[in-house]
């Protein structure tokens, strides 16, 4: 042996967790990583684990930008985004201002067109 745990055990010792302990550890870790590091100016990209509000608080503290997935962890701020994307996309996204970037990739055998649109009026979700 060479130390290197096998997956099988890797199993056992992940399925002892506490998956809410395990979720607070996270995030004050993220937390604690951000004070150690210097963002000022970054954008800073954090799964859907990492969307938490005292996250983005500090995130916005270091005077950085940020990228969070949601997903629907969240109760009902996904489906509140999903309305409010949703109602822009129909007013052709009137009177707010947004940036469109889409991209195409064409890796492993296959073609994969992705658009990221940034919507700057949020602030109705700073009140929520």
């Amino acid at each position: 042996m060479n130390g290197t745990p096998w997956h099988d055990h890797l199993g056992d010792i992940f399925a002892m967790l506490d998956a809410r302990a395990f979720q607070l550890c996270f995030a004050a870790w993220v937390a604690a990583l951000l004070d150690m590091m210097s963002t000022e100016g970054a954008v800073v990209t954090i799964d859907a684990m990492g969307c938490q509000r005292d996250i983005a608080t500090k995130i916005i503290e270091k005077k950085a930008d940020y990228i969070l997935a949601l997903k629907g962890n969240q109760g009902t701020l996904r489906e509140d985004v999903e309305v409010f994307v949703d109602e822009y996309k129909v007013l052709k996204y009137k009177d707010t201002t947004i940036r469109a970037h889409p991209t195409v990739d064409a890796d492993h055998g296959r073609i994969e067109t992705q658009s990221y649109t940034v919507i700057h009026n949020v602030d109705w979700l700073q009140v929520r």
